[in-house]
């Protein structure tokens, strides 16, 4: 099974908002440090977005 968002929240202990922020390079309140964290968790798990889903959301396929 691909690796979530959700899973990468749990990971690194921080919310999925904040995971969901950190990989789509969006401002928030979220440190340097914690943004790192999430990439290497990110890394880890092999996670990679899904462009189909990302697409739909944009409403661009």
């Amino acid at each position: 099974m691909k690796p979530t968002i959700k899973d990468i929240a749990a990971q690194a202990g921080v919310s999925i908002a904040t995971v969901s922020r950190v990989l789509s390079n969006k401002r928030g309140t979220y440190s340097e440090k914690t943004k790192e964290k999430i990439l290497k968790v990110a890394k880890e798990l092999g996670y990679h977005k899904n462009t189909t889903a990302v697409d739909l959301v944009k409403k661009k396929s």
